[in-house]
């Protein structure tokens, strides 16, 4: 049989049988195929860099059509290394690997290394260098970053492609009298809480995946713009009403987490709006353990406050904030609207686990 030459055809036609190959690998073979691969100009829909003290990798996401990701192990780790029979080579540093396709069009490369940080860092620049990666996210903590305080001030912040950067990690723990486990937060240090909130970059989203503890000042946390909270039985109703977070998401890490705000606070937070004195806020999303029915919850808001039928005629392109929007499109959730005394409107969207509000702000200039 006479040799298929790829990289010859034209571009249309190359791109069609690329998509269906693992286009990571195809552009490690040469420069040349790396080139063919960057002018397709594939966007990262999503792109994390994480590097926690149980996980090493590199994830994208492309398009909805494509998932690639890069773990790194230390060669103890591994149980057979021998097992590791590929061999990929970025920037001269070979990276013996095996790969594995677990659903199609989801690939994994599984690579040995004797540093983490060094590792990680010349995959994602290869992968930058290859795809279009304009969606960020990195995630780490104090045990698996060297160079903590350096990493998020000289990479993170100087990074004009990163959007978030989710602090801490999870953890699987074993159910009593039970062969399954259960994810909850690992511990977070204070101080380096502190630290983040101190420096890292306002426009960035600053994810908090755990429990700082009793020594933890709230000071700094409640001035953040966009800020999500995971394991969140620290953060109170006062946390809740001091914020001056634009964008806010708390949420549990299990449904066996109890409720850090209850839904009668929460209806105290919404008249609080109302009356002007929340004015920062655009999305607060809750992910609650409240134990009630869609339609317990549903009504115990409209009776707590004034509501009205949500406008369909809104075309959310018009306004500045469109969370809400697409927050909606894969749920059948009911829908309601609510105004402030200075003619303010947002939407309250009731999920079974999930509690949206999104304010409507003025429409954005031509």
């Amino acid at each position: 049989m006479k040799p298929f030459f790829l990289l010859k055809l034209p571009h249309i036609p190359f791109k069609e049988i690329a998509m269906n190959l693992n286009v990571v690998a195809l552009a490690m073979c040469s420069e040349k195929s790396r080139k063919a691969i960057e002018l397709m100009k594939l966007k990262a829909k999503q792109f994390v860099i994480t590097q926690v003290f149980n996980e090493h990798r590199v994830y994208m996401a492309i398009n909805n059509v494509l998932w690639f990701t890069w773990r790194l192990f230390f060669p103890s780790e591994v149980a057979n290394p021998e097992d590791f029979t590929e061999r990929f080579t970025i920037d001269g540093k070979v990276f013996q690997s095996i790969t594995i396709e677990n659903r199609d069009f989801a690939y994994e490369i599984c690579s040995l290394s004797e540093n983490y940080q060094k590792s990680a860092d010349s995959i994602q620049k290869f992968i930058r260098k290859t795809f279009v990666c304009q969606n960020v996210k990195y995630h780490i903590d104090v045990d698996g970053c060297e160079n903590f305080d350096h990493y998020v001030l000289e990479t993170v912040n100087k990074d004009p492609e990163c959007k978030t950067l989710e602090l801490g990690t999870t953890i699987y723990v074993p159910l009593e009298n039970s062969e399954y486990k259960t994810r909850e937060a690992g511990p977070l240090n204070p101080w380096h809480v502190e630290f983040v909130l101190s420096n890292l970059n306002e426009n960035i989203e600053l994810i908090i995946s755990g429990d700082p503890g009793d020594d933890f000042r709230y000071t700094k946390i409640i001035s953040r713009k966009f800020l999500v909270i995971y394991s969140p039985q620290w953060f109170t109703y006062q946390n809740l009403v001091e914020s001056k977070s634009e964008k806010l998401y708390i949420s549990s890490v299990n449904e066996r987490d109890e409720t850090c705000i209850t839904l009668e606070e929460i209806i105290s937070y919404f008249k609080s709006w109302i009356d002007g004195k929340q004015t920062s806020i655009l999305c607060l999303a809750v992910r609650n353990n409240w134990k009630l029915h869609r339609e317990e919850v549903f009504n115990k808001l409209t009776n707590g406050i004034e509501t009205s039928v949500f406008d369909e005629r809104r075309n959310a392109s018009d306004y500045k904030n469109n969370w809400l929007s697409k927050a909606t499109e894969h749920t059948n959730c009911p829908l309601i609207d609510i105004r402030a005394n200075d003619g303010t409107v947002a939407s309250i969207l009731c999920n079974p686990n999930m509690l949206f509000f999104g304010v409507w702000s003025k429409p954005s200039g031509p």
